[in-house]
């Protein structure tokens, strides 16, 4: 148990675990679609401010798909245990969880009591629009940052069609392309 991440201050004098539960906090209060539609939330949040660089929030990722959990969870405990230690890791995911676990416990019996109501369905037709543009943003803002080379672009391919198919599970494709990269 480390106790140096209780009075580690950021730039701003922040203390650490503190910022780590504001900012995973709202990442989880705001993302819609899981996962991929928080990447450009997570890149603003750590990336360009300095938190964590790019290198090793993409080496995150990798990791969080190729643990079991939520990407969002996986990530939020590897980057709190980066600037955090355990308890870091702890705060990380109990505050990128939290939001979920409240608005789902406020809205339970409400949401089905108005399945059907027009502005409930107006509200989540708006959202599924916004979800994809998350998503195609993550897409982009990680693509800038990988080495386009031919043997990049072609597993990257490999992987849609695979995937595209769904006769191959996600975890095979994650091996697959994983052990390609050693053999190649």
């Amino acid at each position: 148990f480390d106790t140096k991440f209780l009075f580690n201050y950021n730039k701003s004098g922040d203390y650490m675990l503190w910022l780590l539960f504001k900012k995973f906090f709202m990442i989880g209060l705001f993302s819609f679609g899981g996962g991929y539609a928080m990447l450009p939330l997570f890149q603003k949040e750590f990336i360009k401010t300095g938190i964590i660089t790019n290198d090793r929030f993409l080496e995150i990722m990798t990791i969080s798909q190729m643990t079991p959990g939520s990407f969002a969870i996986n990530a939020a405990t590897f980057i709190g245990k980066d600037n955090g230690g355990f308890l870091g890791a702890l705060v990380s995911t109990i505050a990128v969880s939290l939001p979920s676990l409240l608005i789902l416990l406020i809205f339970m019996k409400t949401l089905s009591k108005y399945k059907d109501h027009p502005t409930k369905v107006r509200i989540f037709d708006g959202l599924k629009p916004a979800v994809l543009g998350f998503v195609l943003a993550a897409v982009f803002l990680l693509g800038k940052e990988s080495a386009l080379d031919l043997k990049n672009i072609a597993f990257f391919v490999v992987s849609m069609l695979l995937l595209m198919t769904d006769k191959v599970h996600p975890i095979l494709v994650i091996f697959l392309m994983g052990g390609a990269n050693i053999l190649l």
